[in-house]
């Protein structure tokens, strides 16, 4: 019973995976589902989102969340609310709240001001004024030559530069994939942590592999919930240039 509920939630997550989304409506969900998950759930092609919903709930584990956003239902990865608004903004560019939401669809437009009202009381967001006195929001990185604001959750690191001596006369490519492979099939998100501690590279050289693999776009990263994660395990995360602990990772279909 165990083993095909865990088997049910790697099929839940490979559809976001296959998407190359982290939410998904559940009406889409129902759609990209596969004949023999349909059957696994009882989901029939007549079920509301409501219905599917009641069906999915207790698959989720620990990787997945359903939420409730101003018009649909979503299934989507599991983070805190702030970290979906915080990865939205990341790329340093201001963005007003009207176009969040529509990249958030998956919060009502109440929890979202909610979520950005928390972020902006803890000094994790700024808030500034156009020409039009429109409101735009940012990171404090973004601003941080203009207006001293507290430091990010996680500091930001720099990229380290690692000296040819430590990087090995091997490519490491093939060790990481052989490794990534055996933890992929146990769970198709992988985390970080896991991932460094059985290749036990040094941090800096490991590091570098992920900022490679990254900007390549062979891999995705995924903030880490620190809820699910021990004090060791988030240690053992990766930490980006803006500052975000990154728990999990998951890798693009070829």
């Amino acid at each position: 019973m165990l083993e095909q509920k865990a088997e049910i939630t790697q099929a839940l997550q490979a559809i976001l995976k296959k998407s190359g989304k982290d939410f998904l409506s559940l009406s889409i969900v129902k759609k990209k589902m596969g004949a023999g998950l349909r059957k696994s759930l009882g989901v029939r092609s007549s079920h509301s989102s409501k219905s599917v919903k009641e069906l999915l709930e207790p698959y989720l584990g620990e990787t997945l969340e359903i939420l409730k956003g101003g018009r649909s239902v979503y299934l989507a990865i599991r983070r805190a609310p702030a970290d979906w608004a915080l990865m939205e903004l990341s790329t340093h560019a201001t963005k007003g709240v009207g176009a969040l939401g529509k990249l958030l669809p998956i919060f009502s437009k109440t929890r979202l001001i909610g979520v950005l009202n928390e972020l902006l009381k803890d000094g994790r967001v700024l808030a500034s004024l156009n020409e039009k006195g429109e409101v735009r929001l940012s990171l404090p990185e973004a601003l941080s030559q203009q207006t001293p604001v507290e430091a990010p959750v996680c500091p930001a690191q720099p990229a380290a530069v690692v000296p040819a001596e430590a990087q090995g006369d091997g490519d490491k490519s093939g060790e990481f994939e052989r490794v990534f492979n055996e933890l992929e099939r146990q769970r198709l998100f992988v985390r970080i942590c896991d991932l460094r501690r059985r290749l036990s590279w040094p941090r800096e050289v490991f590091d570098e592999h992920l900022r490679r693999l990254r900007q390549e776009g062979t891999i995705q990263l995924h903030i880490a919930d620190a809820n699910l994660m021990s004090r060791e395990d988030l240690d053992d995360c990766f930490i980006d240039e803006n500052g975000f602990r990154m728990g999990m990772v998951t890798r693009h279909d070829k």
